[in-house]
């Protein structure tokens, strides 16, 4: 064999070595979840991730649009853990009226929420990143996952609001709450 053929054939081999070894299939537990979820995900090295992205959203930073890909996609992911449990983890994504819904929604059904916070200044709407944990089964996290879900993503006006009534009086509840703190500090 000439020295071609030799590294001809090697590439061939790595490359179906390869190919091989970056192929998983995904544990029916998992399958189950994005069924449950009603999203596809990527499973890779024992984690499954499912992105979550806000396409509903039309955001403006300093009056300039951003696009999705900018930085408003969430996403949820499991592993297995120690003693046979899952791993849930994720970052939501959520305007400022979805935070105290989807937060409830995640407590009410066992998740933990392990931080809140903002990426930009100026931009509108108000955007939120939410991160999320939780042990357990697989289908069992995917449905406490869910209903917090059923409570994000889903404004038809482009600007996540579901209810705009609501989120009116949502916001003169806050502002009302504010003023009344304002006023109740001591003089200087």
């Amino acid at each position: 064999m000439t020295a071609l053929g030799r590294t001809a054939a090697a590439f061939f081999v790595a490359l179906a070595v390869t190919g091989t070894a970056a192929a998983q299939e995904m544990p029916p537990a998992y399958a189950s979840v994005l069924a449950a979820l009603g999203r596809t995900g990527d499973f890779k090295d024992g984690v499954l991730k499912v992105n979550v992205p806000r396409g509903d959203l039309r955001v403006t930073i300093a009056g300039r649009p951003a696009p999705t890909p900018f930085g408003f996609g969430g996403w949820l992911a499991m592993t297995k853990g120690d003693g046979g449990h899952e791993v849930l983890m994720g970052d939501l994504v959520l305007t400022e009226d979805e935070v105290s819904p989807v937060m409830s929604a995640l407590v009410e059904n066992g998740l933990d929420v392990t931080a809140l916070h903002n990426h930009f200044f100026w931009e509108q709407p108000r955007i939120f990143y939410m991160h999320v944990h939780g042990m357990g089964d697989a289908a069992d996290l995917a449905r406490r996952a869910r209903a917090a879900a059923h409570r994000e993503a889903g404004g038809t006006d482009g600007t996540g609001a579901r209810d705009p009534a609501r989120a009116a009086r949502c916001r003169a509840a806050r502002d009302r709450w504010r003023g009344a703190r304002r006023h109740r500090r001591p003089p200087r």
